[in-house]
C-alpha cells in the first residue's frame, strides 16, 4: 500500500474496477467524491486541475485556460511565419490574425497552411477557409499583391465550398466531377436521385417523375408538386407564388410564401427580422412571432404555445390566447381570434413540429411505421404512446432501436434477448431491453448474471493453453457463476443489490495467477506455499484477489497445502462526528425544499447505516403499516421507524412513480426508482445526488454504523440492518461497544422528539 494520495493499481473502492488508485478511488470516483467549488466559475463539480492549495479550476476552466494560452502560441507562430512570406510589407499580422481566427482549429490550420503551402499567397488550390479571411484581412489593411485561393478546376475564387481530390472547388465544377449520365434524358449531369435499379436521375428528371407530380389544389391541374402551402398541403410552384398569405408573425397580408417553420407561414420580411424579445427580454434574437406583449423569440414561443391554464371565459383549461390585447386570460375562442397552432391531426392546441403535426400525431405515426400490424408488439406501441411524445421521437431516432423494432415487427429478427445481444452493449439498447421487459413482450432475466457469463466467454476463449482453459472454465463457471446466480436470488427479494465487479476480478486473476505459474514453468498441482507467496509480494497488492481461485483449487484437489490469507483493512474510522450527523438528520426531517427521495435515502444512511446499494434496492412494499405505525424491512426482522421518519417514507412509498420518459411509465414498485423502466436508481446516481448536500456516503455510513455499534449487541445488529454476525461483531469491536447500554439508548431512539 502507498502513502495516502500516492497512486497505485488495484480494485477502486466505489465502482470495483481495477485501475489506477488514488487514496483507494479511480479517477472518475476520485473525482465526483472530493468535488469542489472552481476558484475561476463558482460551480461546484469534480476538480480536474489544483492551482494551489486552496484553489482548484474545473475542466471547462481548464480547458478554457489552456487554449487560451495555445492561442496566444499559435499567434505568435503565425506572426512570425507570416513575416518571413511578407518581406517588406507593412502590416499588423496580429489584427489580421485576430479578425480571421475564431478558435484554435483555425490557428492550427493558418500555420500549417503558412508552413507547407509555397502558394498560400499565391492563388493556392488546397488553402483552408481561414486564409480567404486572413487575406482579406490584410488587403483592407493595404497589403497588395495576395491571390485569394482559387478553384482547383476553373480557377475561380468565388464560393470555394466543395474539395475535389484535395483541391478546393467551386459548386459547379464539383458538380460536374460528380456527374452522371441520366436514365432518362441522357444527359450529362447532377444526380438529384437514384431508381430502384441504381441508375441516376438529374434535377429536371426528377422533379417530372412520376411521385412529384399530382393534382394541384391551388389550381386543380396536374401539375409538378414543388412546394408546400401553409396548411402542408403539395401545390404547383405558380399557386404558391400567386397566393395571398397571412403572416403568422406580422399579421400582414402578402404575396408570396417563404414557406413554413415549425407551422408558422412567415413572409420573406418577418424570416430575417431580430428584435429583443418581449418576454424572456434577451437582445438581438430571431422574432418567431409577435403577440400582443411585442416581439417573441422561438424559446419564448415554444413555451407559450404549450402552456394551458383555465380561460376566464368559458372555465376550460385551455390555451391562453398571447395575441389577446383586452387584458382577460381568455382563450382564442373567447378572445374572439381564429385559433393558431392547431395540429391538422388531432385537433388540438399544441406546439407543431413536422407537416402540421404535434408531437402526439408524430409519434403515433412513427410507431405505426415501425411496428405496423405486429400482435406481439402491440403492448410496446400502447406503452409508448403512454410516454412523453418529443421523448419517444427522440428514442425513435437512434438507428439501433428504430432498426431493431422494425426487424422484430416484421418477423426477420426474433423478439429475444439474442437479438438485443447483438445490437450491441450500450445503454440505447439496454433502455430497449428494459422497455421490452416491462411491457411483458420479452421475459425478464438477470441481466448482470448474462454479462458476467459473456464475460467469461471471453475470457476462457482468450486461454491459449488446453489444460488451463479447461481450469478456467469450470472454475468460472460452476463457482463463480453459480455464486452469482445464487446471491441474485437474495437480490431478487430486494434485500440485496449483487454487483459483478468482484467476480470479474475473480475470473481475471485466475487467469494471471495460471500465465505467472506457466512463465515460470510450475504446474498446478505442484505450486508451493512460497510460490503463492512469491506471487502475492512480486506484484500488486490486488493479486490476493486470486484468493478465490487458490481456495477452490485445493478444495477440488487441484492443488494441495497452498492458501491466500485474507488481508483485512484497517479499523474503521470517524471521519464525521456526531453532532455534523445530527444536524444533517435534522435538516432532512425538517428541510421541505429538499427532494423526498433525497430525504429518505439520506435519513436511512445516517440513523440505520444503509449501504447505497440496499438502499436503492428497497421496494414500496418493504415499508409496512402496522397498528398505526411504520415498519422497515432493513434485515431479517423489521424495525419501526421512528414518527419523522415514517412519515417520509410513507408518503414515498404513497407516491413512487417511475422516472422514465421512454416505455412504461406510472406507478413503479420501487422505493427509489431510476431512469429505465422497472429499474432503481443506480448507487452511483444517488451518491451525486447525496454529494450535493456534502454527504459522503463511505464516511456517513461509516459514523453511523460505529454509533449503532456501540451501544447494540452483534446479534441485534446484524438482524436490525441486515449484516453477516461475523460482520457484526467486527464492528461492534471496533466501536468498543458495551452491550449492556442497549436498552437505555433502545428506549432514548424510540422518542420521537429526539429527532425534532
Amino acid at each position: 500500500m502507498g502513502s495516502r494520495g500516492q497512486a497505485r493499481v488495484g480494485a477502486c473502492g466505489g465502482c470495483g474496477r481495477e485501475m489506477a488508485l488514488r487514496s483507494g478511488l479511480c479517477g472518475s470516483c476520485h473525482a465526483v467524491r472530493y468535488a469542489v467549488a472552481c476558484g475561476r466559475c463558482g460551480r461546484v463539480c469534480p476538480t480536474y486541475r489544483r492551482i494551489s492549495a486552496t484553489e482548484a479550476w474545473c475542466a471547462g476552466c481548464t480547458s478554457k485556460h489552456d487554449i487560451a494560452l495555445e492561442l496566444v502560441a499559435l499567434r505568435g507562430a503565425v506572426i512570425e511565419a507570416a513575416a518571413g512570406l511578407l518581406i517588406g510589407v507593412n502590416a499588423d499580422v496580429g489584427a489580421a490574425f485576430d479578425a480571421a481566427v475564431a478558435h484554435r482549429g483555425h490557428a492550427r490550420g493558418l500555420l500549417d497552411a503558412l508552413h507547407d503551402d509555397p502558394d498560400v499567397f499565391a492563388g493556392s488550390s488546397t488553402a483552408p477557409v481561414v486564409v480567404d479571411r486572413f487575406i482579406a484581412k490584410l488587403s483592407a489593411e493595404g497589403v497588395e499583391g495576395l491571390v485569394p485561393p482559387r478553384c482547383g478546376s476553373c480557377g475561380g475564387s468565388k464560393w470555394l465550398t466543395q474539395r475535389v481530390d484535395g483541391k478546393r472547388t467551386c459548386n459547379p465544377c464539383s458538380a460536374k466531377s460528380r456527374g452522371e449520365t441520366c436514365s432518362l434524358c441522357r444527359r450529362f449531369a447532377v444526380v438529384s436521385t437514384r431508381n430502384s435499379d441504381g441508375t441516376s436521375l438529374c434535377p429536371d428528371c426528377n422533379r417530372c417523375a412520376p411521385h412529384n407530380r399530382g393534382l394541384c389544389i391551388g389550381c386543380n391541374r396536374e401539375r409538378v408538386l414543388m412546394r408546400r402551402d401553409g396548411n402542408g398541403a403539395r401545390v404547383c410552384r405558380s399557386c404558391v407564388e400567386r397566393a395571398l398569405i397571412t403572416c403568422d408573425v406580422c399579421g400582414a397580408q402578402r404575396r408570396g410564401n417563404n414557406g413554413t417553420r415549425g407551422g408558422q407561414v412567415r413572409c420573406a420580411v418577418c424570416a430575417k427580422r431580430r428584435a429583443d424579445c418581449s418576454v424572456c427580454g434577451q437582445g438581438d434574437r430571431p422574432v418567431a412571432c409577435v403577440w400582443a406583449s411585442g416581439p417573441v423569440c422561438s424559446t419564448c414561443r415554444h413555451a407559450g404555445v404549450a402552456a394551458r391554464s383555465i380561460c376566464a371565459g368559458c372555465g376550460q383549461r385551455r390555451r391562453i390566447d398571447p395575441r389577446n390585447t383586452n387584458g382577460h386570460a381568455h382563450c382564442a375562442s373567447c378572445a374572439g381570434l381564429v385559433p393558431f397552432s392547431v395540429c391538422r391531426g388531432c385537433g388540438t392546441e399544441d406546439r407543431i413540429h413536422t407537416d402540421g403535426l404535434c408531437f402526439g400525431c408524430l409519434r403515433d405515426r412513427r410507431l405505426d411505421e415501425l411496428i405496423g400490424r405486429s400482435e406481439a408488439l402491440e403492448p410496446v406501441r400502447t406503452a409508448l404512446r403512454a410516454s412523453v411524445p418529443r421523448t419517444v421521437l427522440r428514442w425513435l431516432a437512434a438507428p439501433v432501436v428504430a432498426q431493431t423494432i422494425a426487424a422484430m415487427a416484421a418477423g426477420t429478427s426474433p423478439i429475444s434477448h439474442a437479438t438485443l445481444d447483438n445490437a450491441g452493449s450500450n445503454h440505447v439498447v439496454a433502455h430497449l431491453r428494459a422497455v421490452l421487459v416491462e411491457a411483458g413482450v420479452l421475459e425478464g432475466r438477470d441481466e448482470q448474471a448474462a454479462r458476467l457469463e459473456a464475460f467469461i466467454d471471453e475470457q476462457v476463449r482468450a486461454v491459449v493453453r488446453d489444460q488451463d482453459r479447461t481450469i478456467i472454465e469450470a472454475f468460472a463457471r460452476w463457482h463463480v457463476l453459480r455464486r452469482h446466480r445464487q446471491r441474485g436470488e437474495r437480490r431478487e427479494s430486494g434485500r440485496l443489490r449483487v454487483d459483478d465487479g468482484d467476480a470479474r476480478n475473480d475470473v481475471v486473476y485466475a487467469v494471471r495467477f495460471l500465465d505467472w505459474l506457466h512463465e515460470n514453468h510450475i504446474a498446478l498441482a505442484e505450486c508451493s506455499q512460497g510460490n503463492v507467496d512469491a506471487w502475492v509480494m512480486s506484484g500488486l497488492p490486488s493479486r490476493r484477489l486470486a484468493r478465490d481461485f487458490v481456495r477452490w483449487a485445493v478444495k477440488r484437489r487441484l492443488a494441495t497445502g497452498i492458501d491466500i490469507h485474507k488481508q483485512y483493512g484497517p479499523a474503521p474510522a470517524r471521519s464525521m462526528t456526531t453532532h455534523d450527523a445530527t444536524q444533517l438528520v435534522r435538516r432532512f426531517v425538517s428541510d421541505d425544499t429538499i427532494r423526498l427521495e433525497d430525504r429518505v435515502a439520506g435519513l436511512l444512511l445516517l440513523c440505520f447505516a444503509q449501504p447505497l446499494t440496499r438502499i436503492v434496492a428497497l421496494r414500496c412494499v418493504d415499508i409496512e403499516t402496522r397498528d398505526g405505525h411504520e415498519w422497515v424491512r432493513l434485515g431479517d426482522s423489521p424495525i419501526e421507524l421512528p414518527e419523522p421518519i415514517a412519515v417520509l417514507a410513507r408518503t414515498l412509498a404513497d407516491s413512487a412513480h417511475g422516472h422514465a420518459t421512454t416505455g412504461v411509465v406510472g406507478r413503479s414498485e420501487w422505493l427509489f426508482p431510476g431512469g429505465r423502466p422497472g429499474q432503481p436508481m443506480t448507487p452511483a446516481g444517488l451518491s451525486y445526488r447525496l454529494h450535493a448536500y456534502n454527504i459522503d456516503a463511505r464516511h456517513a455510513r461509516t459514523t453511523a454504523m460505529l454509533d449503532l455499534a456501540a451501544v447494540l449487541a452483534p446479534a441485534v445488529l446484524a438482524d436490525m440492518i441486515g449484516l453477516f454476525p461475523n460482520t457484526a461483531v467486527r464492528w461492534v469491536q471496533a466501536a468498543g461497544g458495551d452491550w449492556t447500554t442497549y436498552v437505555a439508548e433502545r428506549a432514548r431512539h424510540d422518542d420521537p422528539s429526539s429527532l425534532s
